[in-house]
């Protein structure tokens, strides 16, 4: 088996997530807290304006078990908002701000959630919806991005604020209602309450609600703090730029640095920039993200001078990392001045965030690592459920302390995908890996993905790396398509890099002869579909669904 990289065990702050935050403020109320665009909040002040949206919320008649509807950006009122919910004993549910009227209105009633925060670019969203909530008793309220941002920024804005709606509510409204009533009296709150709703399964069909609590949410905390390579992380920035709605921005770049004396940086967008400008500003030491955002970040004209000597940790998940991506990745921070290169990790929002991380320096660069702290795993095969061995490719089960309650509303659903043996839950993540004689996990596929062609089983991750390969695209997805002669055709969108033949089927061909040696006959793709760019889903993982469409009508 490998080396011990990792504790087998880590210690979970009991309570809830408001009480692990209350335990850091009382450590080093003066420490910073939040860190947005260059405006500062003390865990003493963040301390406050958690009590004051509790008690603003309170007054509103909202309290335990409740549903509250954040479809908010990285801002300050969102970490207010969702710890003073949690303070309530209530549910923070974390949606896209982009999201569709549709959706939105399924969500507000399917969970009856009393409240809804926004910003004004969810407005058109919902505004067909908003007199329907107020005869219902429901609250929308609308806040605005720049009002926690450094006075500087605020001066700097164009135009003037949006008219609203009459049956919107304004903040300076909402916020008044906290001097009508008092904080809740500080108590533990129930570790095994739902704290928040996150939703899974965007790539393909419909978003499921995901239910997690707060020791799922805690236990998420403190195994990455422990797999960080940093026995105390207090002090220490980490850049918040993937989004809260998203279990990987919420636990990793939120909840593990407020929960531990840590500095969260909130971004409120992806822009090269403003990402240099924090990097030149702040002593940033924890940077996570996804392969789409890291590559654009090192491509980026204004990060080319960007300093990186005081990184302590770079970790990539949400989608697989191809090898030569993370070659690239790893040649921009040495040349950077970074003393570390990115660690690649596995995770699901089942699983409220990360499962498995690569240690530093060790492993194959394909490697998804080694489970985290508390964390158990099989591999089995995904029809008799009996465990394979090392080297062989099953399906990766998990068990510990951050698997989630279940999906809200699905019994059918949480009976096929948490299976209890032997008093233990295993969440079936869908995923196929395969482990080595040391104990470390490479991702292969989802099995939703898994292409059988004339009886063949095809991966496209491994059709995917050998294309990125040849050197000749910049990009590539491969999907299974309908096939009445071969059961399903294997379909390649590639983004064409310069070296590409011009015309489609030049291009077929150039590509077909560079993959005769990287791939067997019956996986190389039937069809190639170029494009100037993949679509992605909202947090930058490659739509797979879209692809489907594409090539079902091409």
């Amino acid at each position: 088996m490998a080396d011990v990289f990792y504790p087998v065990s880590a210690s979970i702050p009991s309570g809830s997530m408001w009480d692990t935050l209350s335990l850091s403020a009382a450590r080093a109320p003066r420490r910073v807290a939040l860190d947005y665009l260059g405006a500062k909040t003390t865990y003493r002040a963040l301390m406050t304006r958690v009590a004051r949206a509790a008690a603003a919320l309170s007054a509103a008649e909202i309290g335990a078990g409740e549903h509250v509807l954040l479809l908010l950006p990285n801002i300050p009122q969102t970490i207010y908002l969702m710890y003073g919910v949690n303070r309530l004993g209530g549910v923070a549910v974390m949606m896209h701000p982009d999201s569709a009227m549709d959706e939105i209105a399924r969500v507000v009633c399917e969970l009856d959630c009393r409240a809804i925060f926004l910003t004004p670019r969810s407005i058109p969203a919902c505004v067909g919806l908003v007199a329907d909530w107020r005869r219902q008793g429901r609250r929308a309220v609308v806040l605005d991005p720049m009002r926690c941002a450094p006075l500087t920024l605020r001066c700097m804005r164009k135009g003037t604020p949006r008219a609203l709606d009459g049956c919107f509510e304004r903040e300076r409204a909402f916020w008044r209602l906290a001097a009508k009533e008092k904080a809740p009296t500080s108590a533990a709150g129930d570790a095994d309450k739902p704290a928040v709703i996150l939703f899974s399964g965007g790539s393909f069909g419909e978003p499921k609600a995901v239910v997690l609590t707060n020791r799922n949410m805690n236990a998420a905390a403190a195994q990455t703090v422990a797999a960080s390579g940093q026995p105390d992380v207090s002090g220490l920035a980490i850049l918040a730029l993937m989004p809260v709605f998203h279990g990987f921005g919420l636990c990793v770049g939120v909840h593990t640095p407020l929960a531990f004396g840590a500095t969260s940086v909130l971004l409120p967008k992806y822009a090269p920039a403003l990402c240099a400008a924090t990097f030149r500003r702040l002593e940033i030491a924890f940077l996570p993200g996804v392969p789409t955002f890291f590559l654009k970040l090192i491509r980026a004209a204004e990060m080319q001078t960007t300093d990186f000597s005081r990184l302590r940790g770079v970790f990539c998940g949400g989608d697989r990392l191809t090898p030569e991506a993370k070659e690239e990745i790893d040649a921009f921070l040495a040349a950077h001045g970074a003393n570390v290169r990115v660690r690649q990790g596995y995770g699901l929002t089942e699983s409220s965030s990360v499962i498995t991380l690569a240690p530093e320096g060790a492993g194959s660069d394909d490697t998804i690592g080694l489970p985290l702290p508390n964390t158990q795993v099989r591999i089995v095969d995904p029809d008799t459920f009996r465990e394979v061995g090392a080297g062989e490719t099953g399906e990766l089960w998990v068990a510990g302390p951050t698997v989630m309650r279940g999906y809200l509303g699905d019994d059918a659903l949480n009976a096929q995908t948490l299976i209890t043996d032997a008093g233990t839950t295993w969440l079936r993540t869908g995923d196929l890996v395969r482990r080595d004689t040391q104990g470390f996990l490479t991702f292969e596929q989802r099995i939703k993905r898994l292409i059988v062609t004339s009886g063949y089983n095809v991966y496209p991750s491994a059709v995917e790396s050998a294309l990125c390969a040849s050197g000749l695209v910049e990009d590539a997805a491969v999907i299974g398509l309908l096939d009445e002669l071969r059961g399903q055709s294997v379909v390649a969108f590639v983004v064409p890099g310069p070296a590409l033949a011009d015309g489609p089927e030049e291009a077929a061909q150039t590509l077909c002869a560079a993959l005769a040696s990287r791939l067997p006959r019956y996986a190389i793709p039937h069809s190639f579909l170029l494009l100037e760019q993949l679509p992605l889903t909202v947090v930058g993982k490659i739509a797979y669904g879209k692809l489907e469409e594409r090539a079902r009508i091409a």
